[in-house]
C-alpha cells in the first residue's frame, strides 16, 4: 500500500505501521479473510473502518487509528501518539479500550493471526469432523 495515501488519510500515523503495510506479508494476504478484516490491507476498507470508529461509534477515548475489525462489530486500534504502537482490541458493547487487551506490536500481532490461522488448518486437516462439530 502507498504510504502517500495513508499519509492523506491520517498524517501522524506512526512509521511502524506505515512501513509494515508498505510491505505487507503476502503470506497474510493469502490467509483468505485475514486481509479483508483482522488486518486491513486496502484503503477503501481502512478509510471505511476509520469513519465508522470517529463518526458513528464516537471511540472519543483517545487519538486511536483502526488496523482491522474483528469480524463482530469490535476493533483493532493502534494508538496514534505511540511510535511503535501496540494494537489494541476496543469492544463496541462496552465502548472501553481495555490496556490490559493489548496484541503486541503491529508485527507482533501480524504474526499472532498467521499462527491461528495455521492451527485452525492443522486441526481441520487432522479431523475427521467438520469445522461446525467440534463443540
Amino acid at each position: 500500500m502507498e504510504r502517500a495515501k495513508l499519509l492523506e488519510l491520517e498524517p501522524d500515523l506512526p512509521e511502524a505501521y506505515l512501513t509494515f503495510m508498505e510491505n505487507y506479508p503476502d503470506i497474510l494476504r493469502n490467509t483468505g479473510d485475514t486481509a479483508s478484516f483482522e488486518l486491513l490491507d486496502n484503503l477503501p476498507a481502512i478509510i471505511q473502518a476509520n469513519e465508522q470508529i470517529n463518526n458513528i461509534d464516537k471511540l472519543a477515548e483517545g487519538n486511536y487509528f483502526c488496523i482491522g475489525i474483528s469480524g463482530c462489530g469490535d476493533y483493532y486500534v493502534i494508538d496514534l501518539e505511540e511510535s511503535d504502537p501496540c494494537v489494541f482490541f476496543w469492544d463496541h458493547e462496552t465502548d472501553v479500550i481495555d490496556s490490559s487487551d493489548e496484541h503486541g506490536t503491529i508485527e507482533q500481532f501480524a504474526g499472532n493471526i498467521l499462527e491461528l490461522k495455521q492451527n485452525i488448518s492443522k486441526t481441520e486437516k487432522s479431523s475427521t469432523k467438520p469445522w461446525w462439530k467440534f463443540w
